[in-house]
């Protein structure tokens, strides 16, 4: 017996990695195709619009809603049969998985970042360092803001004044 739990936590990965795209639009036509498809369909979401492979890059906004609504069994709805608790499982996990290694697969997402500057604190201390002037220069400066943190060396809430 422990021989088997531990054959099948070994090969659980690889099951796992084993679902694939087609795996998960057979999981949607199967669950999903009777009220998502057609000229009019449930809550304006039509699984035409998550059919390709690429979609998982356009349309991640749309995977992610789809993963939410199943993982949480509001779809399908409750009059509806539904998958086994497996399925369902496997479909997010996939949708997870699938979403994070599209995501990653462009490389980091360069973002913007705010201009660092020295706070009260920090400008004394260099002064005091480098100069080896020992007064508290910083006091003129004009106070620093915390932004609610109660951090204020944190680049988003130290401005610049005029």
């Amino acid at each position: 017996m422990l021989k088997a739990l531990l054959l099948f936590a070994a090969l659980a990965p690889a099951l796992s990695a084993s679902y694939t795209f087609n795996d998960a639009q057979s999981f949607l036509k199967t669950y999903c195709q009777a009220c998502h498809s057609g000229k009019s369909p449930a809550a304006g979401f039509n699984l035409a619009q998550i059919a390709a492979p690429a979609s998982l890059h356009d349309q991640a906004d749309r995977w992610t809603h789809l993963a939410t609504r199943v993982r949480n069994s509001e779809m399908p709805p409750r009059n509806v049969p539904g998958p086994v608790l497996k399925a369902r499982e496997d479909f997010i996990g996939w949708i997870d998985g699938a979403l994070h290694a599209e995501a990653c697969s462009s490389g980091p997402a360069a973002g913007a970042f705010p201009i660092r500057r020295l706070n009260r604190t920090e400008y004394t201390s260099t002064v005091r360092e480098l100069l080896n002037i020992h007064m508290n220069v910083g006091h003129d400066l004009p106070a620093d803001g915390a932004g609610g943190q109660g951090f204020d060396n944190a680049a988003e809430v130290l401005f610049l004044s005029p």
